[in-house]
């Protein structure tokens, strides 16, 4: 069945497709027959992404078309930057009712078809762009993965970049979607006013993968993890913590999440909803199956390499356990607060966390079972300020850093009230610093940190806000080679040694005043940080020279 009978198009409507245009986020809708619809959208890579292929569509898997990651801006984008393509096409399949409508029951073959045909010619440039034919489909290839991408593969033909790639896609042009989660549960949801937009605490049920099982771990066995994410970054998992089913008390391994949902839903059902009851660091069902967070391990992949980096600190902080004294930390992000509940548990650090956000530090308390005490604190200030109240302070509590405060002051002069009067401690320096923030724009390719940590005035205020002998943290998610350049070029203004350790997309970088001249990996404290998180981290950290 042949398209292209409409009338002529105009030229730009002709051109619309066949080009890139950087940074393009374009949202069409293919209205189907029986109150169904496709939803695409359409994303061309910005200009200082060097992809690797010119395109690639993406089907949203079924019961995921909700999801944020593919229903929102930042969403798309991170999934352009993580397919490195020029252009990205992803397809959401929404509500179709079966059995209503104006079916044609004389031609069963066909209606369905027709009705599509019918809705592609409204969309300006899409049939016009290259000579289309498009399969006879019935309701029942909507659902069926492999029909639905025929039916389907003359709108990505017509969606392709021809100008920029004149020999055209590739047979199957799909990038395929996969995580480990076989079963969520929504905790719940709520809004943030600080960032604008939702929260989402969600439990989720992960099936071993195959790495996982070659390297030891049972090939059936599930692990259940309680997730935080945020709607303005869906694509970034916030917070990821190890949560463990009991029942009547006792840790239960013969349940799982849909056990917890069917719960749920029978006492939603019987009117008991008032019955499930949430305490500070557990749920507790009427049935007596809890869902504890579990502190004993980090299993956010990305916080086990921030731990193994503390042993290039080791002569300072171990400097700080022969006098008997607690090591200072600060950590700029708290999440659900799973990176300083365990230094602070592990290593006795006396550790501060800071974030912008009452209800991100709302949900840390009650779902992810973070306790403060006189050692660990959490405060709702802005990281940066804090940074500046401390090497002001540092500056004040200097004879030698006097010339400095002067030009601080000069520079600095919106932080001047609030930094001349916080007086932390009698030395408020830091012996390490944590920068774990994301950013709101995933189209600038730099998921984190945001740009503000960058500056050559926070990392001044870094420097001086350090003990010694301390160390700058700082997750980066860079979606180009570029964008983790630029943050070590930035560091390395103010910081002679930078070390990286690498974890999937997130490199973890250390940074020093100087160069470390020897790392000894079999001293006391190393053997302390191997306890806490092993070795194997140890052989992956690595020089930041050049990028």
């Amino acid at each position: 069945m042949q398209l292209g009978s409409e009338p002529d198009p105009t030229p730009r409507e002709a051109m619309t497709w066949k080009d890139i245009i950087p940074g393009r986020c374009e949202q069409l809708h293919v209205s189907l027959p029986l109150s169904g619809s496709v939803s695409v959208s359409v994303l061309d890579a910005p200009a200082h992404l060097q992809p690797t292929r010119p395109f690639a569509a993406l089907l949203v898997p079924r019961e995921q078309e909700q999801d944020w990651m593919f229903c929102t801006s930042n969403g798309l984008w991170d999934l352009l930057f993580s397919s490195s393509v020029s252009r990205l096409v992803v397809l959401r399949r929404l509500s179709l009712a079966h059995g209503g409508g104006d079916e044609n029951t004389e031609n069963p073959a066909t209606w369905f078809t027709d009705a599509i045909i019918h809705n592609l010619c409204q969309i300006p440039g899409i049939i016009h762009s290259h000579p289309l034919s498009i399969p006879s489909a019935t309701a029942d290839d909507y659902d069926d993965d492999g029909s639905f991408k025929k039916l389907f593969s003359p709108l990505l033909s017509s969606l392709f970049p021809w100008n920029h790639c004149p020999l055209g896609p590739l047979s199957d042009p799909y990038v395929v979607y996969e995580d480990n989660v076989v079963e969520r549960l929504v905790v719940e949801m709520r809004h943030s006013e600080a960032l604008g937009s939702d929260i989402l605490v969600e439990d989720v049920e992960l099936a071993c993968s195959t790495d996982e099982a070659l390297g030891g771990a049972e090939p059936n066995k599930r692990e259940l993890r309680r997730r935080m994410r945020f709607h303005q970054m869906p694509n970034l998992i916030q917070t990821e913590v190890s949560v463990t089913l009991y029942k009547d008390g006792h840790r239960d391994s013969t349940h799982g999440l849909q056990d917890v949902r069917l719960l749920q839903e029978r006492h939603n059902a019987a009117g008991m909803s008032d019955n499930v009851s949430s305490v500070q660091n557990h749920e507790v069902f009427q049935t007596d199956l809890e869902v504890r967070p579990d502190h004993s391990k980090l299993v956010h992949k990305y916080l086990p390499p921030i731990v193994a980096g503390l042993v290039l600190a080791s002569p300072c902080l171990a400097a700080c356990i022969e006098a008997n004294t607690r090591a200072r930390v600060l950590t700029i992000g708290l999440g659900g607060g799973a990176l300083p509940f365990f230094l602070h548990k592990q290593f006795g650090f006396s550790v501060l966390a800071v974030d912008t956000d009452e209800t991100v530090v709302e949900l840390a308390r009650q779902h992810f079972g973070f306790i403060e005490n006189e050692h660990l604190q959490v405060q709702i200030r802005d990281g940066i300020k804090v940074v500046y109240s401390i090497a002001h302070q540092a500056c004040r509590n200097s004879l030698e850093s006097k010339e400095v405060l002067r030009e601080w002051e000069e520079a600095s002069r919106d932080y001047d009230q609030e930094t001349s009067t916080v007086s932390v401690h009698d030395d408020p320096r830091m012996h390490v610093i944590v920068v774990d923030v994301c950013a709101s724009d995933a189209r600038l390719g730099l998921l984190s940190p945001p740009l503000d940590f960058l500056t050559d005035t926070f990392l001044l205020a870094v420097q001086l806000g350090l003990h010694k002998g301390g160390m700058l943290v700082i997750n980066v998610i860079p979606r180009a080679e570029q964008n983790l350049r630029f943050v070590a070029e930035s560091l390395r203004k103010f910081f002679a040694g930078i070390y990286r350790i690498q974890s999937d997309d997130n490199h973890v970088l250390f940074a020093f005043r100087s160069k470390i001249a020897d790392i000894n990996m079999s001293c006391s404290f190393a053997r302390l940080v191997a306890h806490a998180v092993g070795e194997g981290f140890f052989d992956h950290i690595e020089e930041v020279d050049h990028l």
